[in-house]
């Protein structure tokens, strides 16, 4: 692991995994249902929610489908109030060097095959 970040460099995994947030922000804003929380912060995490599919849920069928997400409270109850969900908790997709547009891709077409 120190001999592929050191060959990467650290600002080339910041630019990689903050692209990707761009993009999976960009493609999940366009389907119906998905809210995305703090969606002016751009880093490697993004937190998300689908407005009729408990997180748990979502994660669990994505899990199925080879797609690893966290979903629930991310041991931050405070944290999820604050946001407004103490509910059903929200998802949360975390990025790295090895992560690709063709994750997103996978992922955005999971979630709009779950809602038919």
């Amino acid at each position: 692991g120190i001999r592929v970040v050191s060959s990467l460099g650290l600002d080339r995994i910041e630019k990689h995994e903050r692209a990707l947030f761009e993009y999976t922000r960009k493609r999940l804003s366009e389907i119906e249902g998905i809210r995305i929380y703090m969606p002016e912060y751009s880093g490697s995490v993004l937190l998300f929610s689908h407005k009729s599919i408990h997180s748990e849920e979502l994660t669990a069928k994505l899990g199925d489908l080879g797609i690893c997400l966290r979903g629930g409270f991310h041991c931050s109850a405070l944290g999820h109030k604050a946001l407004g969900t103490s509910e059903s908790g929200a998802v949360r997709a975390s990025f790295g060097i090895f992560n690709g547009e063709s994750d997103v891709i996978s992922l955005c077409k999971a979630i709009r095959q779950m809602k038919k």
